[in-house]
C-alpha cells in the first residue's frame, strides 16, 4: 500500500473508521483508500466519532481528489 500526497481524479474511495481502546481511553482511527489503486489517503486517528469529525475527515480526502469521486462507508450508524 503507498501512500498519496497529490491531488489527482479518483473514481472511487473506501472510508472506515474503527474503535480503539488504547489504555483505557477510546480512540477512533480513520482511513481512506483509492478503491483502483489500493492507495492510502489519508489516516486519522481522533477521540471522538462526531459528526464534526466525520466532515474534517471527508474534507481532507475530498482535497486528495480533483473530482467527486464515489465514496463506499460500511454500514456502521
Amino acid at each position: 500500500m503507498k501512500i498519496v500526497l497529490e491531488s489527482r481524479y479518483r473514481r472511487c474511495i473506501a472510508i472506515d473508521e474503527t474503535k480503539l481502546k488504547v489504555k483505557k481511553t477510546v480512540v477512533y482511527v480513520w482511513s481512506a483508500v483509492d478503491v483502483d489503486s489500493s492507495e492510502l489517503l489519508v489516516l486519522e486517528a481522533s477521540y471522538g466519532r462526531s459528526c464534526l469529525n466525520k466532515l474534517k475527515f471527508i474534507k481532507k480526502v475530498l482535497k486528495l481528489c480533483l473530482n467527486k469521486p464515489k465514496i463506499i462507508v460500511d454500514r456502521s450508524p
